[in-house]
């Protein structure tokens, strides 16, 4: 005779298999016993919406919260029985409960949202149909922040759709997303094969790092298998990829499996892991053809050599594995006109599957490329900069208005390098009388005037990020940064007194800083703390591949444990904190955890709010342990939800991301 705890094992292996009325015939042997078993009842409720027994599952559930009334996903699974049972009311009630009880609950805030705007799961997802006959199959695999729209992918496939090929794009991310947390609505998705538990929500930037483990994959690759099989059937001639930090190690297990069934597919792979000849193919050694940096005027060309038969080599802006040994490798051309690249309007997607993001959420608009000033030390993001007209990043804003867009987030760094084209924009907007909300990442500069941010505010900016990195003149020269604290302490306050959301950001520990510039660093951002409302990012110094750090060591005094040539070659990346150090004064990674530490502490008690990416950055870095905020510091799994970040990234153009 079976325990109890076997029986209830033995019945989650039959519900993981689908064989619900086994699964459910053993729970309710269960309660029969052992009424009070609270989580049995949550499962028999679960069991009931997966048969769209949805009086049933209320029934179920609310005898779990009734023995248990603070258990917060006891209310968020009610919360989605009641939805489906058709009372958004009671529906809504839940979640905000959940929320009362537990507020970092990512899924509670995703459902009441959809209780609200009325749009949740069930969903129709559409299933993955490779066409026959293709020239060119470009896809992108999760994860991918949320149900974002993968603007850069976008642009890549108008490149490619001005020339004669026949392409279809695939954003996989969506799919596989829907797929999940329709399941997850269900309460069937929650651990892998082995029974590992899931992070609350795998999508969470913070929770990327779930993607390395193979049975996170492993969830969706009956999918990804059903796909190589029609890609060998159907033959297309090129499949690409779009490739960046967080879905690499899917994009690589992809196409280790395509080749192995399929060595003749011309594999091209694109995006932000490719942006470096010496670092692309050492992240993604499978590659057929690599598009290095923006793809814009040369996807097209390769895409319509490779359908008519022909294998180039020595392409400039383009690594392959037929060039030349020893070939010097040339930049490829880059848009210079960024108008003469129409903007994204994803012909190839179902923006329906993207509603809650694209309607509710954060709309993603790239209004330049590049930076303006690329001259920051430890930046490697020091790009070629150009910008669109005015006019034209209005018509794409207005168009997407009259589609239901609300908040625009400008996905670059450096978004008033050219403050004249930001200041028409808003003039442009406000002419039109588009009611919008806006969002984005600046840089300090003595031409953002108090006028010039009332003119942002007027026009619909409601949140706006600086990327300050360093606060005293000292630390602010030794990073190359370009301006003043005076020119800082004018910039927040001149933007705060318009009422537009602040955020700030700090990097620690460069080469050249001393105590004494933390401690000033420290009194100047008090001094300013009444002009933010959050300290968003707080990072020790990595070297990146692409900065001047990098490329000229010697120059700022670093120094590696080891032979520098080999250590870089090792990790072209970015080489180990523990494998470098810096000189006059002595920094090392210990160090720069020190003054982290210091400057957390004595912000906080200076009443500085910090953001959640920079919570989770100082959890990372101080051991495991989570700063909460009130002077404690806990365990990680209690950490401030993080997930609620808007993160502007670098312009992703058509990066192939």
């Amino acid at each position: 005779m079976a325990t109890i705890s076997e029986a209830i094992r033995i019945a989650e292996s039959h519900q993981q298999a689908g064989r619900l009325s086994e699964a459910e015939q053993i729970f309710r042997q269960v309660v029969g016993a052992e009424m009070h078993r609270h989580e049995i009842w949550h499962r028999l409720g679960l069991l009931a919406c997966q048969t769209k027994q949805y009086d049933e599952a209320v029934r179920c559930i609310g005898r779990a919260v009734a023995i248990c009334p603070k258990v917060a996903e006891y209310h968020n699974s009610l919360g989605v029985a009641y939805y489906f049972l058709g009372k958004p009311a009671e529906a809504e009630s839940c979640f905000q409960r959940v929320l009362d009880l537990k507020p970092e609950f990512v899924e509670a805030q995703r459902n009441l949202g959809a209780v609200r705007q009325r749009v949740s799961y069930p969903v129709s997802i559409p299933s993955i149909k490779i066409q026959s006959g293709l020239d060119f199959l470009l896809l992108h695999f999760p994860p991918f922040d949320y149900p974002m729209l993968p603007s850069g992918l976008a642009y890549v496939h108008n490149a490619l759709t001005r020339t004669e090929l026949r392409v279809q794009t695939i954003d996989l991310n969506i799919v596989f997303f829907h797929q999940f947390h329709q399941k997850r609505f269900y309460g069937i998705a929650d651990v892998t094969a082995s029974g590992a538990l899931l992070s609350a929500d795998i999508w969470g930037y913070a929770n990327h790092l779930e993607w390395e483990r193979e049975e996170v994959m492993g969830l969706f690759w009956p999918d990804v298998d059903d796909m190589l099989a029609q890609i060998v059937r159907c033959r297309p001639k090129a499949v690409g990829l779009s490739v960046h930090a967080s879905n690499r190690g899917f994009s690589n297990r992809f196409i280790r499996a395509l080749r192995a069934l399929s060595p003749e597919t011309v594999v091209v792979v694109g995006g932000y892991e490719c942006e470096f000849p010496n670092v692309g193919p050492t992240l993604i050694p499978d590659y057929v053809y690599m598009m290095i940096f923006e793809a814009d005027l040369t996807i097209g060309p390769l895409a319509a050599a490779i359908a008519g038969g022909h294998r180039p080599k020595d392409l400039p802006g383009v690594l392959s594995r037929f060039d030349t040994p020893g070939r010097v490798f040339e930049p490829g051309p880059l848009l210079q006109n960024l108008d003469e690249a129409d903007f994204p309007r994803y012909q190839w997607a179902d923006l329906e599957l993207y509603q809650p993001q694209y309607r509710t959420g954060y709309f993603p608009i790239i209004a330049s490329r590049g930076c303006f000033w690329g001259r920051c030390r430890f930046c490697a993001e020091c790009f070629p900069y150009r910008y669109r007209s005015a006019k034209k990043v209005a018509d794409e804003i207005e168009e997407w208005t009259h589609r239901g867009a609300r908040t625009f987030q400008f996905n670059e760094s450096d978004f008033n390098g050219e403050p004249q084209m930001v200041y028409d924009l808003c003039t442009e907007i406000i002419r039109r009388n588009l009611q919008v909300s806006l969002m984005g990442q600046l840089r300090v500069q003595k031409k953002n005037t108090a006028e010039h941010f009332q003119q942002l505010r007027r026009a619909g900016f409601t949140y706006l990020r600086f990327g300050i990195d360093a606060w005293s003149d000292h630390t602010l020269r030794l990073q190359c940064k370009g301006y003043t604290f005076a020119t800082v302490l004018q910039n927040l306050r001149d933007c705060h007194n318009t009422g537009v959301q602040t955020a700030v950001n700090m990097v620690i520990g460069v080469p050249g800083e001393t105590e004494e510039d933390v401690d000033e660093m420290i009194q100047n951002v008090i001094r300013c703390k009444d002009y933010f409302d959050s300290m968003d990012f707080v990072n020790p110094l990595k070297l990146r591949w692409g900065s001047e750090y990098v490329a000229d060591p010697d120059k700022y005094k670093i120094r590696f444990r080891g032979e520098k040539e080999a250590i870089l070659s090792k990790y072209p990346q970015s080489p180990p904190e523990s494998l470098w150090y810096s000189e006059d004064p002595y920094i090392d990674h210990d160090v720069r955890l020190k003054r982290m530490e210091r400057i957390y502490e004595t912000l906080r008690k200076n009443g500085v709010r910090f953001g959640p990416p920079a919570l989770r950055t100082i959890k990372e870095c101080l051991h495991g342990q989570v700063p909460d905020g009130g002077g404690e510091y806990r365990r990680r799994e209690t950490l401030p939800n993080a997930d609620a970040e808007m993160a502007a990234t670098p312009a992703e153009g058509a990066n192939m991301h």
